[in-house]
């Protein structure tokens, strides 16, 4: 509804969703290759992670008739995801490997789906308190808090890194 506000029509809207699924699921073969290939898990889950989480706040900056720039960065978060996805889960292995695997995994899913709760939530509750506003103004300052979590997201990830810089020593010999 955010890209239909801002001057996207249904045409747009289809093509650029259906444009950045293929984005985000096609590049991931790409980059598990080129994480294969370097090591480099962590650098490749840090660029992703930036471009995943700066995009989605960028979008309140777009302008009330800036659906372009808007599709441009849907379409850099999804590649942000291919880019972030297959070194994130390669880490995941690696460390799953000191405690039980299944266990590791579910553990992610349930922070992943506690996530995916709460940031809707966290956006009902400050439009709930910008009712007076118009809706692009409303959207916009949805889209900036947004910046909060993905700050801490990163901070917290950059930690993970510090913590645990080499996560392949995980595996077992």
């Amino acid at each position: 509804s955010y890209l239909s506000m801002i001057g996207a029509s249904a045409t747009a809207i289809g093509f650029i969703s259906g444009l950045g699924e293929l984005l985000g699921y096609s590049l991931r073969l790409l980059f598990g290759r080129i994480a294969d290939r370097t090591g480099r898990y962590w650098l490749l889950t840090i660029i992703g992670y930036v471009l995943d989480i700066v995009a989605v706040p960028l979008l309140g900056l777009v302008g009330p008739h800036g659906w372009i720039l808007a599709c441009v960065l849907i379409s850099v978060q999804r590649i942000g995801k291919a880019i972030k996805k297959p070194s994130k889960d390669t880490i995941m292995s690696f460390a799953a490997t000191q405690e039980r695997v299944g266990r590791s995994f579910a553990i992610q899913e349930l922070l992943d789906q506690i996530g995916a709760f709460l940031g809707p939530l966290f956006l009902y509750l400050i439009m709930l308190f910008q009712s007076d506003e118009e809706s692009y103004s409303a959207y916009s300052i949805c889209f900036l808090f947004l910046a909060i979590p993905a700050l801490a997201c990163l901070g917290m990830l950059l930690l993970t890194k510090r913590k645990f810089p080499n996560p392949d020593r995980f595996e077992p010999e």
